[in-house]
């Protein structure tokens, strides 16, 4: 499923479970070989986890503390509340319309309503100080 070029020319997921585990390795070897550090360090990781086995979340060092909640997933949700939060209060004109927006005490117009739904589904916080600690987490 690769072009004359050698591209992929499907989505990965549709590739058997062997030609996954090629293309993995493949992208090991390219993440490894770039000058961006960080990007590297991630080859190296993968490379790793695809070498050696074990949990991933161990190679990359993002297993949180025995008894914290801090975990990746909760702080890319966060990250995601906080940054939709912040566009809201701007497309409102004010944190306080954004607010009222968020608790329907106020009509959201045009790219507020996607705004307004998405935060709502992610439960993101309603209260005055909602945006003001979003603004200082970032």
């Amino acid at each position: 499923m690769r072009d004359a070029f050698g591209r992929l020319v499907c989505c990965p997921s549709r590739l058997d479970r062997a030609a996954r585990v090629a293309e993995l390795r493949r992208l090991g070897g390219r993440l490894q070989a770039d000058a961006d550090p960080a990007v590297r360090w991630l080859g190296q990781a993968l490379a790793a986890w695809m070498r050696d086995g074990g949990r991933l979340e161990h190679r990359l060092g993002v297993v949180p503390p025995r008894g914290s909640r801090a975990t990746p997933q909760r702080q890319a949700r966060q990250a995601e509340r906080d940054a939709l939060l912040l566009r809201l209060a701007v497309v409102a004109g004010t944190d306080a319309q954004a607010l009222r927006m968020l608790r329907g005490e106020a009509p959201a117009h045009g790219e507020a309503v996607a705004l307004v739904a998405r935060l709502r589904e992610l439960q993101a916080p309603r209260s005055r100080d909602a945006i003001g600690r979003a603004r200082h987490r970032r």
